[in-house]
């Protein structure tokens, strides 16, 4: 998944992160299931020193929920759920919607970021193979 910013995000549609994913990370490790036209997104392995607040960060433990869903053919809702144990009494859940506008322009932006672990720094190639597996399967017709 890549947003308008030229930022990347891996979702693996598998039960398993992947051999060589990373360890504990900012962006954690994704994992996608179908539930019939809704993608179920769960993120786990996310940085316990990350902030959370100003003076608060996640803890051991923290992962986050999404679920991305159409509500018509303009309309994207994505419903997200933190849990985070170690600072959190009850899970924390927000809803955001965009809106698809076909008449904007994508410019493309390609931020230079310290510490991008995607990228190998000794020869500027990226770490991850892009090449979708043979067995991916198609997300569900609408």
């Amino acid at each position: 998944m890549a947003i308008e910013s030229g930022l990347v995000r891996r979702i693996y549609l598998q039960d398993k992160p992947p051999a060589g994913s990373l360890d504990e990370s900012r962006g954690g490790t994704s994992i996608g299931r179908w539930e019939g036209a809704t993608l179920v997104v769960e993120t786990t392995g996310l940085d316990s020193k990350a902030r959370i607040a100003l003076g608060s960060t996640l803890g051991p433990g923290a992962r986050v929920l999404e679920r991305f869903s159409l509500v018509d053919a303009a309309t994207l809702r994505i419903e997200s759920t933190l849990i985070a144990p170690a600072v959190l009494d009850k899970p924390l859940s927000t809803q955001q919607q965009y809106r698809r506008a076909r008449d904007r322009v994508f410019t493309d932006f390609d931020p230079c970021v310290d510490g991008d672990r995607s990228v190998d720094s000794a020869t500027g190639r990226d770490r991850f193979d892009k090449t979708p597996p043979a067995d991916l399967p198609p997300p569900p017709p609408n």
